[in-house]
């Protein structure tokens, strides 16, 4: 009895992982709009993605059931584990392939109680009574008025993930307080060096926000993740967000370094000198240059180039030119040991 159910649970299981399957494969054929992540989105696209979400896994599986019935075969009420393995494999491929972002967690609560509820309705109510059920009677007033509210529900959901937008100013300001005293004096003169340091801080916690981390440095201890703290820097420990800091200086500092020596049209730069102890240049003129190049200097850090983070620079480096006073035309003269390798 216990191995048959087992069997059953196995069975529902690879259900849902063939669900899941077909949902993404559905999705970007229905419309354009679909996407993992409802963040940075128009309202359009975002009742569109919150719809689908919540319908969808419903939907298709009602349709199976119906086949099935069609075939002799019936499914019970256990069937609605389906939709529970369903929701539990969507949220794992979020965090394999890091598309969890901040505040996204919640919107995604609320679609999944949608779906499951909407799920448990069709399982208990018709799937395990009667799958010719399935065919509404619209002049029915009931009918009429679930599908009213139904509406309603998926617009408060579809508007969740309107609330995850990434409140840059805040965080932007939120990092500088963490990093400070642990910033050594060449990023406090170099702007743009120190523009670098924002945005990738800034992009690490756009993916990584605070609660994620957390369970970062308790899976770290298990062997499960190898990058901790805002900066996501391995390490034999899990780290602090301060540590991380700490940690990422040097492995920056070398980019730019890497950067400054080897970029030729820094190099070609009208105003940009090196000299013995320390090299100087034109704000305006090596941030416009760093603009074009931010992917690639960015992908050195990340491990990747298929990512278009430029206004990330862009907002670190407005916060930066607003708080010091720096206009394009600011001559920036930073003393570094480290100068002779331009």
């Amino acid at each position: 009895m216990i191995i048959e159910s087992i069997l059953v649970f196995l069975l529902y299981f690879i259900g849902a992982f063939l669900l899941f399957l077909i949902v993404n494969a559905v999705g970007p054929r229905m419309a354009s709009q679909y996407r993992d992540i409802l963040t940075d989105m128009n309202d359009s696209e975002r009742s569109f993605n919150a719809i689908y979400r919540i319908v969808a896994p419903v939907v298709i599986w009602c349709l199976f059931a119906s086949l099935l019935k069609l075939l002799g075969i019936s499914i019970g009420v256990e069937s609605f584990s389906v939709f529970i393995f369903y929701w539990i494999i969507r949220l794992a491929s979020l965090f394999l392939f890091n598309k969890i972002r901040r505040g996204y967690l919640l919107g995604f609560f609320w679609r999944v109680v949608a779906s499951c509820l909407l799920g448990y309705y069709f399982t208990f109510n018709i799937i395990s009574v009667d799958a010719n059920l399935l065919i509404p009677e619209t002049s029915d007033v009931v009918f009429q008025f679930w599908l009213v509210f139904a509406l309603a529900i998926v617009s408060v959901v579809s508007r969740a993930g309107s609330q995850a937008r990434y409140d840059f100013e805040k965080q932007f300001h939120e990092i500088r307080r963490l990093a400070n005293g642990l910033l050594p004096k060449r990023f406090k003169e170099d702007f743009v060096l120190q523009a670098l340091f924002y945005s990738f801080a800034t992009i690490e916690d756009y993916y990584r926000p605070s609660p994620i981390r957390r369970m970062e440095r308790l899976a770290h201890r298990f062997g499960l993740a190898e990058t901790t703290g805002i900066m996501q820097v391995k390490s034999s420990r899990p780290l602090s967000d301060k540590e991380s800091i700490l940690a990422s200086v040097p492995i920056i500092e070398d980019i730019w370094d890497d950067y400054l020596k080897k970029s030729k049209p820094v190099g070609d730069l009208e105003h940009f000198t090196v000299k013995e102890g320390s090299y100087s240049y034109r704000f305006g003129e090596l941030l416009n240059q760093v603009r074009v190049d931010f992917d690639s200097i960015h992908a050195n850090y990340m491990g990747t180039v298929h990512f278009n983070g430029v206004n990330f620079f862009n907002n670190a480096s407005f916060y930066i030119r607003c708080q010091d006073y720096i206009s394009d035309e600011s001559e920036v003269i930073v003393e570094t040991s480290r100068a002779e390798i331009c």
